[in-house]
């Protein structure tokens, strides 16, 4: 891999303090998050063999991060429910409930971990979450009117599609290490910018809300992140568990509040934002 891979988490870090001190490139990069969303996943997906993937759906311990994401975590964040105003509390429901984030696949592969088993782990926790996410929505006391067809979705556009892309890229974009490695740096950053930078008048407007929302949050993560190196057995796997049972699909998480609760809603899933990132930023120099 690139010599510069090892300092990503310098170029996290960027990202988001681009967002809160200059937004303005970030909000007219927003309409075009799913499209490189789709990119980065493609370029996470090049090395990964269709076999590898059959063979570690066999894992059982798969199954159990799941598991810790999809329930274990936002069942832990409804104990802050008399500490937060009501929209505030459903959008923490919402990052806590939703999959794993689909970076986790480029992450692992940074980290050094095994990035056959992120996929496996992102792509479980999408479809098992057609169920459970409008299901905690709903006990959150939010109405949920979130078809089932809607998470699918997802799933073939940011998992399938980028799969079957990645064939196609393959044989162009395999060899070139450090193209592959510039390119989906530079779309994680300007996913993370576009994510940040629209929400960065609301979150200084309610300094309060969101160190407490980033406190919660942060517990939230670290706990299922703990929980993840404990059920690793190898460096590679404590890396990639740990990971994807923190790591969540914010992106989805800040689309969905947004549609349900508003402006207030997305408080939540931008802390989540911003933490899952710094989480990463720490996990890669450390291992990367």
């Amino acid at each position: 891999m690139h010599h510069l891979s090892k300092y990503t988490w310098i170029f996290v870090i960027t990202a988001i303090l681009l967002g809160f001190v200059w937004p303005t490139p970030g909000i007219l990069i927003k309409p075009a998050v799913s499209i490189l969303l789709i990119g980065l996943m493609t370029l996470s997906f090049i090395k990964i063999k269709t076999a590898d993937i059959i063979r570690a759906f066999t894992h059982a311990r798969i199954y159990i991060i799941v598991l810790i994401t999809l329930l274990i975590t936002p069942l832990l964040a409804f104990l802050a429910k008399p500490f937060l105003a009501p929209e505030i509390f459903a959008g923490l429901i919402i990052a806590t409930a939703v999959p794993a984030g689909v970076s986790v696949v480029f992450i692992c592969t940074l980290c050094h971990g095994k990035p056959v088993d992120a996929l496996n782990i992102t792509a479980l926790s999408h479809i098992i979450s057609t169920i459970t996410l409008p299901l905690l929505i709903w006990l959150a006391g939010q109405e949920a009117h979130i078809q089932p067809s809607t998470l699918l979705f997802v799933l073939i556009k940011f998992i399938f599609l980028p799969l079957i892309l990645a064939q196609v890229v393959s044989p162009v974009i395999e060899q070139r290490k450090a193209l592959n490695f510039t390119l989906s740096t530079l779309l994680l950053i300007a996913i993370i910018w576009a994510i940040i930078a629209p929400t960065r008048a609301f979150i200084m407007a309610y300094p309060a809300q969101t160190v407490t929302v980033l406190l919660i949050s942060g517990t939230c993560m670290l706990l299922p992140f703990a929980l993840g190196w404990i059920i690793g057995r190898s460096p590679s796997e404590k890396i990639t568990y740990s990971i994807a049972a923190s790591y969540k699909n914010y992106a989805l998480a800040t689309v969905i509040a947004y549609s349900l609760l508003g402006e207030i809603g997305t408080l939540a899933p931008i802390a989540y934002t911003i933490l899952n990132n710094i989480l990463f930023a720490i996990v890669q120099e450390r291992f990367g």
